[in-house]
């Protein structure tokens, strides 16, 4: 039965790569072409551009103040139904302060750039695995907090301050997987080369 189960996963996964090389016309959703944007939702810097007349080139910074657009030069973006493509090509300035920023004003920011891409995945791994930290750390808590009640409510029971001992150690696993997910988005970064 297990073997029959992994096949029929390994199938669609199979099918699933190779369909959309099969027919370019399924590998576009509902027959239109995919944006080639992001909106920002997570606070970090990737790339690198040279800012105003500087000679030397910058880390491009992104925040989550206010709305930040990444996409490509002369690409289509429409996100949740507004449509962003004119935005992209006319407002892409990296302007004269000391670090090229987005997002981090009031007013709308647009930047199309090459390395788009690259930006939107960091942009989703960081989303995640902020998502996860803070999850873990949760659980983590409420875990420590649980075995040491156990613990101070065992009365030198052997085997309630074992399970008290064992919920302890399951919590500084947590713990590492949680930190482990901090560390994700900086080997992301390390392997895209930014």
């Amino acid at each position: 039965m297990k073997k029959i189960i992994l096949l029929i996963i390994f199938g669609f996964l199979l099918a699933g790569l190779i369909l959309p090389m099969a027919s370019p016309a399924l590998a576009q959703i509902g027959g239109q072409n995919l944006n080639d944007c992001c909106k920002i939702n997570a606070k970090f810097s990737a790339l690198s551009v040279k800012v105003g007349a500087a000679t030397t080139f910058t880390d491009l910074q992104f925040d989550t103040k206010g709305l930040c657009i990444v996409g490509a030069e002369g690409g289509s973006c429409i996100i949740d139904g507004v449509d962003y493509t004119t935005n992209l090509a006319a407002h892409t300035v990296f302007g004269t302060a000391e670090k090229a920023t987005c997002g981090n004003t009031a007013t709308a920011e647009y930047i199309a750039i090459d390395g788009w891409g690259i930006v939107c995945l960091l942009n989703s791994v960081y989303i995640v695995t902020n998502w996860i930290f803070y999850l873990m750390m949760i659980a983590v808590v409420i875990v420590f907090v649980i075995a040491g009640a156990k613990y101070m409510m065992s009365s030198g029971d052997p085997e309630k301050t074992k399970s008290a001992k064992n919920l302890m150690i399951f919590g500084i696993v947590g713990l590492i997987v949680a930190l482990i997910a901090k560390l994700v988005p900086s080997v992301v970064k390390l392997i895209v080369a930014m």
